[in-house]
């Protein structure tokens, strides 16, 4: 049990605080109005969104806290734990042996349940700028069983939809505020707007209020790129030379990216173009497919053929000569159907190469190899069509990248022979997906290639 102080407003302004590392201390005032509310604690979230916050107060003078709020149960802890270190939490940027510490303040935390009245009364103020949100994938969907407010909804698509009605209650006339998704889902902004309008209706909501989200333009398509992994950022560095416990630290690489489809009118209260790590565009797709397909999509290859060959890290892994030289492979097929300027695909893969070789990041392959199946259904196949669409071709990297991946759930359920063409279709799912035309020769190139792969 360390005996150092907790976290806290008054320790982390400590003059006697000292550090081996840079050092930023956080900015807000407990006078600055809530601008942002935010669904979703997690260390994404943390580690990349709120830190541009912190930029904005720090360097271009924003006037603004943010509201933060778990999305499930299972967050509550975090919303507690935080609450009890003030809402303040460390993050470790961290480039090649620089490391940089900073506390991150301005994050109010809220329970979603507990404190549901306050999170909507936020929505009756002025104030309010923009709604963020970090749940997964598969839970950017509708419930049901949602229940309607006055309580507090348990999806995502519920709590913004009751958080809109109040602020619309509150102003008809205004525009709203902004709703940015930060979900890995293809243009996550208009299907936030669709299911948001699909909640109101079950919940019989007015029309003018359903004519108010219909006519919006405030849903706003994002796209997320950082990778995050633990607390510790080295294990010669502990608590002592900041001279405090903080148990909601995270550690982060240096490069982080928000792309966000909008102009700088759009965002004109929210001027998040002033921090480095966000990049404007006017149309997210390629972007989409390039962090999908490119990073997301290698990740499973690697994950699953480096646990395969007792690997524990992305940098062991990329370092194996022979995932090497497929990953390496895989990046030049992929850019292929990425519709971006050559230079600006192969910065990205540059970059990515030196994300991949960071070995103090420690970015564990088990924690990729979670919901494989599912992953390979949104990174995999979407690329698939986008080669049968260019040449009827099933590429080869994604042909390996398919056998790995299924070649690790075979080994994990105990089936060490060569599947035959069935077995492939049935485990993909693939049987009674008829409108995927590579489906067959897919699943014949697995066949063939398998005993190759692993021999």
């Amino acid at each position: 049990m360390s005996t150092l102080p907790l976290l806290s407003k008054d320790v982390s302004l400590s003059p006697q605080l000292r550090s081996n590392m840079t050092f930023i201390g956080p900015t807000a005032s407990l006078r600055q109005p809530i601008r942002v509310l935010q669904f979703g604690e997690g260390r994404l979230l943390r580690a990349l969104i709120d830190p541009l916050f912190e930029t904005l107060r720090r360097d271009f003078g924003f006037n603004g806290r943010i509201a933060m709020s778990n999305l499930r149960e299972s967050g509550q802890k975090n919303i507690s734990g935080l609450k009890s270190q003030d809402g303040l939490y460390t993050i470790f940027l961290r480039q090649d042996q620089e490391i940089t510490a900073e506390v991150i303040g301005g994050v109010v935390p809220y329970d979603r349940d507990r404190d549901w009245e306050n999170i909507c009364s936020l929505a009756g103020t002025t104030d309010l700028l923009a709604i963020i949100t970090n749940a997964t994938e598969s839970g950017v969907v509708l419930s049901p069983e949602e229940a309607m407010p006055p309580g507090a909804p348990k999806t995502v698509v519920g709590l913004v939809t009751a958080v809109l009605f109040a602020c619309w209650q509150s102003d008809p006339a205004s525009l709203g505020p902004l709703i940015l998704p930060t979900e890995l889902l293809p243009s996550n902004g208009q299907k936030m707007k669709s299911l948001v309008l699909t909640q109101a209706r079950r919940w019989c909501f007015s029309d003018p209020f359903l004519r108010w989200i219909e006519d919006s333009r405030r849903f706003i398509n994002t796209l997320v790129d950082r990778v995050v992994t633990g607390s510790n950022p080295d294990p010669q560095i502990s608590w002592r030379h900041l001279g405090y416990t903080d148990y909601y630290s995270a550690l982060c690489e240096k490069y982080g990216r928000w792309w966000i489809e909008a102009t700088p009118d759009v965002l004109a209260s929210l001027p998040l173009y002033h921090c480095e790590e966000v990049q404007l565009v006017d149309d997210l797709t390629e972007y989409h497919h390039l962090k999908v397909y490119g990073l997301n999509g290698v990740h499973l290859l690697i994950a699953s053929w480096g646990l395969l060959r007792g690997h524990t890290t992305v940098a062991d892994a990329f370092a194996d000569p022979l995932i090497r030289r497929v990953a390496e492979s895989y990046f030049a097929t992929i850019s292929r159907v990425i519709d971006l300027p050559e230079d600006e695909t192969k910065d990205f893969f540059r970059n990515l190469r030196k994300r991949f070789a960071q070995i103090w990041l420690h970015h564990r392959l088990n924690d990729i190899a979670v919901r494989l199946l599912d992953k390979w259904w949104i990174r995999i196949a979407p690329a698939l069509d986008r080669f049968w669409q260019l040449d009827g071709n099933v590429p080869q990297p994604l042909v390996q990248t398919t056998i790995t991946v299924l070649g690790y759930l075979r080994k994990e359920n105990g089936q060490l022979k060569a599947p035959t063409a069935q077995e492939v279709a049935t485990q993909l799912a693939l049987s009674d997906r008829h409108e995927h035309l590579w489906a067959s020769t897919l699943i014949h190139a697995v066949v063939a290639g398998w005993i190759q792969e692993f021999s």
